[in-house]
Formats: structure tokens, sequence, C-alpha cells
């Protein structure tokens, strides 16, 4: 059984079992078991903090992708993962550490579903803003890879008007033409972000080895190892637990959605 489907034969006994919902949700006309009736989309955010966190999300007018109702979304799972660090449950400085990012900021800005320029229009599932940096996080969870792009006017206007510019000294200079781009492209724009003290990072299961090797491949394709290694972060989401397992003193809502972020996705 492939890295997919033992997540939604897992996510099918989830919602059996913890959630006591039996009816399968529909995609494209169609019943899947590991799918939400749409009515019921608000329960993919796991219990301890649902209510606080759909009152967040509605008062910042974030809403929710039209597969959310499936128990594998991403966007489900960014919310679920860094919520805690947003109503500071756990202080930033445990993500940090956890990453392995040398900040000392105590104080930070939180946005999910970020826009950060609105002509270019790159959205990034969790944004942090400290006093000396802006750090961008892309999620993935069953995905198979990062997105690609058609190669269509609208697309190769904005690599000849933006991302050729932005990627110049970023990524070497043989793959930056529009078919790399077009391949690459999620990837391309997530990384045309980085400046000299920005951070990209992409954060995945341990098991999900189509995206490990896709970023393992587009790494050869950047420029400056050094700042290539400061800048951008993988980090798998069960070293996420595992290190604010760690770090963390003990606090009753914080044990709880460790069990239950554990229970719903640590396999």
């Amino acid at each position: 059984m492939g890295f997919v489907e033992k997540i939604k034969k897992e996510m099918t006994l989830y919602k059996e079992k913890t959630l006591k919902i039996q009816e399968w949700g529909k995609w494209r006309n169609e019943e899947f078991s590991h799918i939400l009736p749409k009515d019921l989309s608000n329960l993919n955010l796991i219990e301890v903090y649902r209510e606080e966190c759909e009152k967040y999300l509605e008062i910042n007018k974030i809403k929710f992708h039209q597969n959310f109702n499936h128990l594998n979304s991403s966007q489900a799972l960014c919310f679920n993962l860094f919520f805690p660090f947003v109503i500071k449950d756990i202080p930033i400085s445990v993500l940090f550490k956890t990453l392995n990012i040398k900040l000392d900021d105590k104080e930070a800005f939180f946005e999910f579903e970020k826009i950060a320029d609105k002509k270019e229009g790159t959205n990034f599932d969790f944004y942090i803003k400290t006093e000396k940096r802006n750090i961008y996080f892309e999620v993935k969870y069953t995905e198979n890879s990062f997105g690609k792009a058609r190669n269509d006017e609208n697309h190769i206007k904005k690599f000849n008007d933006i991302y050729k510019r932005k990627l110049n000294g970023i990524v070497k200079e043989e793959y930056i033409n529009q078919k790399e781009m077009f391949e690459n492209y999620q990837l391309f724009r997530n990384i045309s972000y980085l400046t000299e003290n920005d951070i990209v990072i992409f954060v995945f299961p341990k098991n999900n080895i189509k995206v490990k090797k896709e970023l393992k491949e587009f790494r050869n394709k950047l420029e400056n190892k050094e700042f290539i290694n400061k800048n951008i972060v993988e980090i798998e989401i069960e070293n996420i637990i595992k290190g604010i397992k760690e770090e963390t003193q003990k606090s009753n809502n914080i044990e709880i959605w460790i069990k239950q972020f554990t229970e719903k996705y640590i396999l």
C-alpha cells in the first residue's frame, strides 16, 4: 500500500472511530470514505482548538479551500499544526528552536494564507513576521508534487516581468528559463521571496518520499549553497511535534493538542 492510500485508510478510521461519522463525503460527484460531508467540514479542525480556531479564521476572513472537507487536506493540517503558536499557547521560541532557526525574537505576527505581493500572487500556507525576518511556510501532506504551470501568455509574461529578475543569484543561470520555471513553478515562486534575512520553510511528512525527492532535485538547481542552506529549511511534521514535546512545558491544552494531532496525523 502506497503512502497516499495508507493515509486515506487511516483517515477513514479516524473519521469513523474518533469523529463518529459513517457518512462518506463527495468529490467530483463520487463518494469517498476519507472525505467529510461538506456541512461537517469544520470537524477537520482538531477538537481542542476547533471553536477558537473557527472564530479566528472568521474574524480574519480566511476561507476554507474547496476540498477542506478532505481529511487529508494540507490546509487543515496547517491550521491544526500552527494555531497553538498563533494564540501563544506555545512560545514562538519553541518553534524557532525546533526549526533550527537562530532567532531571539520574542514577538511575532502570524498569518495563514499569506499573499506577500498581490501583483505577483504567491499564496503561502503560513507566515511569520518578526522584527528581523519574513518567514514563509509551504505545507504539504499527501500531495505528490509541488505545483506546475501552463506555458501560456500570462505565465510567460510573469516569468519575463517578475521571476527572471527575482531568481537571479538564487537559481543557477542555466535553469532560469521558461521550461524550468513552469516545471518547478511553485518552488521557484516560493524561493523568489528569499532575501539575505528571509526564510522559506517546506513542511511535509517523513513518508512523503515524492515531495522529499523533488526538493532534493530542486536544490541542485540553486546557486550559493551557503545562502540556500541558511535560508531554505526543510522539516518533517513528525520532527516539529517531537521538538515541541521536548521544549514545551506541560499544560493541559498542549498535552491534549499533541495527543489529538498525533492521533490524526502521525502514523
